[in-house]
């Protein structure tokens, strides 16, 4: 094969590569779009809330209706049944260390069960696979929906009351002023920006 037919087929495939990670950098930001979409289409029971306790394995009889104890010895985590989040959270460590590896329990928070508020804090879109392992779909959230934050081995349920968009100067923690206990998920919006937050509020619910 003439030499210059080479070069021209080694161009050819070398423009090929480049045109297949385009297409897959340019892609890759709305995978976890499509995998909630599908997952809504084709697998309605993982947002059930029997998503806990097909995940996770509860003791019974031993706890009151607003904690149950996890008896598989996972980590501290929030899980979010409707949008697929499964997310290691870390309390009392930098934040930028914590929000590498999962989400981030804002100083000043209480204790999940305690009255006050509880702010988790993920990246929106950071770690693969996005929908697992940050806020992506946090604003697909709505009221009503559930999610549970494990702490020490024991299980809190809350159900979301309300949604707001706000400044970053705007919200601080400990300035709602709740008698219950809440917790609030909190990132960035609009996606691809930090110029807002997005915080969903929930509240603690009795398991069922």
């Amino acid at each position: 094969m003439p030499s210059f037919i080479k070069k021209k087929l080694a161009i050819r495939s070398g423009i090929v590569v480049l045109c297949v990670l385009a297409g897959w950098f340019s892609f890759r930001p709305f995978i976890p779009a499509v995998s909630f979409y599908f997952a809504k289409q084709t697998s309605p029971e993982m947002f059930l809330d029997s998503f806990y306790a097909d995940k996770y394995q509860f003791e019974s009889g031993e706890s009151s209706l607003f904690r149950v104890k996890v008896i598989d010895g996972t980590s501290d985590r929030l899980i979010v049944p409707s949008i697929g989040v499964d997310i290691e959270t870390f309390f009392n460590e930098d934040q930028n260390v914590a929000l590498s590896k999962g989400a981030w329990v804002v100083p000043g928070s209480v204790n999940p069960g305690d009255v006050g508020e509880m702010v988790i804090t993920g990246h929106r879109f950071e770690v693969v696979p996005p929908a697992k392992n940050t806020f992506y779909n946090l604003d697909k959230l709505h009221e009503g929906d559930t999610f549970m934050v494990i702490k020490d081995g024991y299980a809190y349920k809350y159900e979301i009351r309300s949604t707001e968009i706000v400044d970053p100067e705007e919200y601080n923690i400990g300035m709602r002023d709740t008698k219950t206990s809440e917790v609030t998920l909190y990132t960035c919006t609009p996606l691809w920006t930090a110029s807002q937050r997005l915080l969903q509020h929930g509240e603690l619910v009795a398991f069922n």
